[in-house]
């Protein structure tokens, strides 16, 4: 998928919706907004392209509030984290919107085809990991 268009947005939703147990229909419907941003943008005469990219990887991680007395955050770290957000910076790279770990791939395989990316190395990581795109 080099663009999100509707078919895009659908098959995104399909593979969030598997991942999170949320409806579908939102996901959908919350990705749109790029497209609509676009829209507005261009009855203002400014051409330019929104894109957004996705990372998922499926694996454990550390969520909770994070820090000292005097300062905490609500945060989730941990290598599963990382992982997904370097796959989201690959996005662009691979001109997809949405690319998933062979992590993940286990869990939605059987309800989601995938289509093989590739095998990447990511920085913080030794072994690479295969990725994945819902076709």
């Amino acid at each position: 998928m080099d663009e999100l268009d509707a078919e895009g947005r659908v098959v995104v939703a399909r593979v969030l919706s598997e991942l999170t147990g949320l409806d579908a229909v939102e996901i959908r419907n919350t990705l749109a907004i790029s497209e609509e941003a676009r829209y507005a943008l261009l009855a203002k005469g400014l051409d330019m392209e929104i894109k957004i990219g996705i990372g998922i990887n499926t694996g454990e991680a550390t969520i909770g509030e994070i820090g000292s007395e005097k300062k905490k955050n609500y945060t989730i770290v941990g290598d599963t984290v990382n992982l997904a957000s370097r796959l989201e910076s690959i996005t662009k790279e691979y001109k997809s919107p949405l690319i998933y770990s062979e992590y993940t791939h286990e869990k939605i395989k059987d309800k989601v085809q995938g289509k093989v990316l590739g095998n990447v190395k990511v920085k913080g990581r030794e072994q690479p990991v295969n990725i994945y795109t819902a076709s």
